[in-house]
């Protein structure tokens, strides 16, 4: 999430977001990660780049509210909402992919994604596409998973940070 919201330009919400995951996470394993995403968090955080959110409605701030807070329902719900006034938002629509990933609605969640590709950003392809990856991989689908991870990695836009993860998904395999 954290990943995606930087690439759509949500800085603010990705460092937010960071900051979430490495206060959950609680595997040992995982504590490399954890330190990683405390520094991309601050990074972010120093950032005085204004949101893009100003320009959306209301609903969609509390719908990435309660994404970060892992309030998947509660965020697709208001989600929803911001999607009557911006139907074709790509960053409402990866959102409520987002929330549904989190809902484990990979089917729904893919759809969402493919219509944030349509209408994203060069920018944002990179994000939306590991999304998509993700709900493919989820729906137990991984030929398309392994497809879009493909696609984030051989990305020019995408973050290094972003094809790290897509190339341990490769590596790691279903």
């Amino acid at each position: 999430l954290a990943e995606s919201l930087r690439s759509l330009g949500e800085r603010r919400a990705a460092a937010d977001a960071y900051e979430r995951y490495a206060a959950l996470e609680t595997r040992k394993d995982r504590a490399q990660w954890v330190e990683e995403a405390r520094t991309r968090a601050a990074a972010l955080g120093s950032a005085r780049t204004p949101s893009a959110r100003a320009r959306r409605p209301a609903s969609f701030e509390a719908g990435l509210d309660a994404l970060k807070n892992g309030a998947f329902a509660v965020a697709l719900e208001q989600l929803n909402s911001a999607l009557t006034t911006a139907p074709a938002d790509p960053f409402v629509l990866a959102a409520i992919g987002s929330a549904q990933l989190g809902l484990r609605q990979a089917d729904a969640a893919s759809d969402a994604y493919r219509r944030a590709q349509q209408a994203a950003s060069p920018e944002a392809l990179p994000a939306i596409a590991f999304g998509l990856g993700e709900s493919r991989r989820i729906s137990g689908d991984w030929k398309e998973a392994s497809a879009a991870y493909r696609l984030v990695i051989e990305s020019p836009k995408g973050s290094e940070e972003l094809k790290a993860l897509a190339r341990e998904r490769l590596e790691r395999g279903r």
